[in-house]
């Protein structure tokens, strides 16, 4: 077991025991959101204006297959 809880940023200190509603992302799920939303704020024009629509369709055609 200790060897999930490393894989997440949660409290080491508390024990959780409901994780329906809401839940920790895995560290390298956290990492990747962190990677975009840095490059959104970075710069919010550009992504949402020009960027984020062929990103979401990409994603998409991903999922899809």
């Amino acid at each position: 077991m200790d060897n999930v809880k490393k894989k997440f940023y949660l409290n080491p200190e508390v024990t959780f025991l409901y994780h329906s509603s809401f839940g920790a992302w895995p560290k390298p799920v956290m990492d990747i959101y962190q990677k975009w939303q840095i490059e959104l704020e970075r710069q919010p024009v550009a992504f949402l204006g020009r960027k984020h629509a062929k990103l979401l369709s990409k994603s998409r055609n991903t999922l899809s297959d």
